[in-house]
């Protein structure tokens, strides 16, 4: 009976082991790993970027250099995404999937215009992520983004990848885009640059891509202005997804440069109500590295380090508030205090909610409020420069 028994549990066990019922081979399969919409005067323009697989052989170097192309880009236009898309895979010898698709970028039009019908069509379409990445590039996204040299990785859409995993870029996905329909369709999306020679990351080649600044959304359309790369790192902040910034700022003793590194943030926020006000409390807490010392401050004195530290408080107090105050003039509610309102306080909500974006612009208060620990002090309690000009003293006398 234990032989039966054993049998009959391995013959269960079998039944887990299914096959594939949809397997595809991979040669038949062209393997969408970038989208880019524009809009033209002929209607939007989708360009899929694919890898050349073909082409593809280790050891190779990225795609666009010399050789065979390692990475292609196919592109047609139409009155509406679906059917752009139907065209290109008409151009296609294989089955487009988009499964490994991480990364959408659109131009400066088409943001003008709207991205909603993309969104939309993003997150009813079974085989794309929701958690895609949002980027804009700020003029005609095509060209810019197949012209551009790719230096650091294989391919751009791994330059994409790592500007979200490694926290370098605002993170924007078609989840968050969605999410933010509800209460308006506000959002802030990063801008990808392009850089010539003179400002590359890399000597001798055309045009390189980095991060820029961020682009507003008002119910999901293009509004001005551009927030600039400082301004981005504030929005960065407010949504918690600041993990490093480097930055200097003068010493409050003598007035000269102090560099740091700031290496973890936490953001809160939250509403309160005083005299009929509304103010909104967005409270960050900062782990600060000193990493060089241009200044007479004595770190190891403590009213020394505290007026570092209410220094750079300042600084960023001034920064965030007024690119919070640049964003509240647009009356896009990017960051959704609309909800922290509504849950707190309900029944003023229903008394606004009609005209909240008037409301947001004009009455809503913004308390930044930020609190800075300084760390590492010992390596830098004094400058380099004196310690240099202690030692010239010192040799001096010797002689």
């Amino acid at each position: 009976m234990r032989k039966v028994r054993l049998l009959l549990l391995a013959i269960l066990f079998s039944f887990l082991l299914t096959g594939c019922w949809s397997s595809e081979e991979l040669n038949d399969v062209a393997f969408v790993s970038l989208i880019i919409v524009d809009k033209t005067d002929d209607g939007v323009e989708v360009t899929l970027g694919i890898p050349l697989t073909n082409n593809l052989a280790v050891g190779d170097a990225a795609g666009g250099q010399s050789g065979n192309q390692k990475f292609g880009y196919f592109s047609r236009t139409a009155e509406t995404i679906e059917d752009a898309l139907q065209k290109i895979q008409g151009d296609l010898s294989r089955k487009a999937n988009f499964g490994q698709n991480r990364n959408i970028v659109v131009g400066r039009a088409y943001a003008e215009e709207g991205i909603m019908p993309l969104i939309e069509y993003s997150a009813n379409n079974p085989y794309m992520r929701l958690n895609t990445n949002l980027f804009m590039v700020d003029g005609y996204a095509k060209d810019e983004v197949s012209k551009a040299t790719v230096v650091s990785e294989r391919f751009i859409v791994a330059i994409l990848n790592k500007y979200v995993e490694q926290w370098t870029s605002l993170q924007t996905t078609v989840r968050d885009f969605l999410i933010s329909k509800t209460s308006g369709g506000d959002a802030v999306i990063p801008i990808i640059k392009f850089s010539q020679i003179s400002e590359g990351a890399m000597v001798g080649t055309a045009s390189t891509v980095g991060t820029g600044g961020s682009a507003i959304f008002r119910e999901g359309k293009l509004v001005e202005p551009i927030l600039t790369p400082e301004q981005t790192t504030s929005a960065k902040s407010i949504r918690n997804q600041l993990r490093q910034y480097y930055f200097s700022t003068l010493s409050p003793v003598d007035e000269k440069p102090v560099g740091f590194y700031s290496t973890i943030v936490d953001v809160k926020t939250s509403i309160t109500k005083k005299d009929n006000k509304y103010t909104m409390i967005v409270k960050s807490v900062s782990e600060v590295v000193i990493l060089a010392n241009n200044s007479e401050i004595d770190f190891s004195r403590y009213d020394h380090s505290r007026k570092m530290e209410e220094r750079i408080e300042e600084y960023i107090d001034k920064l965030t508030s007024d690119t919070m105050k640049v964003i509240q003039q647009t009356g896009a509610d990017v960051f959704h205090f609309d909800r922290y309102f509504c849950i707190k306080y309900p029944r003023e909500w229903k008394k606004v909610e009609g005209d909240w974006r008037e409301f947001y612009r004009d009455q809503l208060e913004v308390d930044i409020q930020s609190v800075v620990n300084l760390r590492r002090k010992g390596s830098t309690v004094r400058s380099f420069n004196k310690h240099f000009s202690n030692y010239e003293k010192e040799s001096g006398s010797e002689q």
